[in-house]
């Protein structure tokens, strides 16, 4: 079956099976000494060419995204956000779109919730101003701590496209960090300090001067000590002296 075909049977029939067979082969057609690094991410890109390949109508991306969302099969709710981003950039629009990638990032399966972040980090590229007004705005404070999640993540210093802005930027993802420095959840607190460690590969110095402040700020209470070390696995190898000097504050840990 082409993917329109494929596509068609998932609307009009909310049949999933075609997809998660096409899937299953893609999969299947994966060399196993490559398959580690070339996961259901690396899959599910490959149905998101084959859908731009065969130029399927931004319609009928459009009708299957409820579908995608509520499937029972989470290698197809994981195709959701992704389609969504590219309605989105498609159409230039971006509030249509987010209640989908929103409920991909709350997502019970870990995959479907790494999706929901590749595809606002791909909407950071398109709309900018408008994905971190609404990080402010709304996201950054919401009770849902995946929701949090997600904005750490999508603002992590990857490739999207060749292109890498966050790194030439690092301020306006650090500006996002730092309201999440002292978050409760131990699930985002990780996630603030991978992003810093990634930043760091880029910018030590400066990941050295935003934990010094933190640190200050916070009195070096556990949760922003924990993001510290998280952060520092790298700075640590070529400026030792200056972490261990960062983390003294270890002994009056509240």
């Amino acid at each position: 079956m082409s993917i329109k075909e494929i596509f068609n049977e998932l609307i009009n029939a909310n049949n999933a099976e075609p997809l998660l067979k096409l899937i299953q082969e893609i999969k299947e057609s994966i060399p196993q000494s490559q398959r580690t690094g070339k996961g259901i991410v690396w899959t599910l890109r490959q149905i998101r060419k084959q859908i731009i390949k065969e130029k399927v109508l931004l319609e009928v991306k459009k009708q299957s995204l409820d579908v995608l969302i509520s499937n029972d099969h989470w290698q197809i709710r994981h195709l959701a956000p992704l389609i969504a981003s590219n309605c989105s950039i498609e159409e230039k629009h971006l509030t249509s779109y987010l209640p989908i990638i929103k409920s991909a990032a709350i997502d019970l399966h870990f995959a479907v919730r790494e999706a929901a972040q590749m595809a606002m980090r791909e909407l950071l590229q398109v709309f900018p101003d408008e994905v971190l007004q609404l990080y402010d705005n709304e996201w950054i404070a919401n009770p849902e701590e995946n929701v949090r999640r997600c904005v750490s993540e999508s603002l992590r210093p990857v490739l999207v496209g060749g292109k890498n802005w966050i790194h030439n930027e690092p301020q306006e993802s650090v500006k996002r960090l730092k309201r999440l420095n002292r978050d409760p959840s131990l699930y985002v607190r990780k996630s603030v300090g991978n992003n810093l460690a990634d930043i760091s590969r880029k910018h030590p110095k400066l990941v050295l001067a935003i934990l010094r402040e933190w640190l200050d700020e916070n009195n070096y209470n556990k949760w922003t000590l924990f993001i510290a070390r998280k952060a520092c696995r790298r700075v640590v190898k070529i400026h030792p002296v200056e972490v261990n000097e960062l983390l003294r504050g270890k002994s009056i840990v509240k």
